[in-house]
């Protein structure tokens, strides 16, 4: 069974809880797809908790899926970009929200992080 997922302007804030709030109420859609980081700010930045905060009253799902991977300019062989900084992007993006409290503030949110969590140890 396929379930679609919405995207959000998280470099708005304010416009990406509107829009998941119309992805979930009136798309029907399970939750959105949003990248490890948003411009220069991590997932833990306080101006994205309320995007967060309204995944989990909802009971949206958010897939969190790296982009823009960093050190590219360093790791041009070997498909580094995508052995090394797709795994570290997806660690950043973990690490971000769990040390930075939007887990413990949000026991109930959802979210799946791509290719197995990449280097982020179990």
């Amino acid at each position: 069974r396929f379930v679609g997922l919405g995207t959000l302007p998280m470099h708005a804030p304010d416009l990406a809880v509107d829009e998941l709030k119309r992805c979930v109420n009136e798309l029907g859609m399970a939750g959105v797809e949003i990248g490890t980081h948003i411009n220069d700010m991590t997932l833990d930045d306080e101006r994205l908790f309320p995007v967060f905060k309204t995944a989990a009253e909802l009971g949206a799902a958010i897939f969190i899926h790296p982009w823009d991977m960093i050190g590219q300019g360093l790791m041009k062989k070997y498909w580094l970009p995508w052995l090394v900084s797709m795994p570290a992007e997806t660690s950043m993006a973990i690490c971000s929200l769990m040390l930075g409290g939007v887990f413990e503030r949000l026991p109930d949110l959802k979210v799946c992080f791509a290719h197995g969590g990449g280097s982020f140890p179990g």
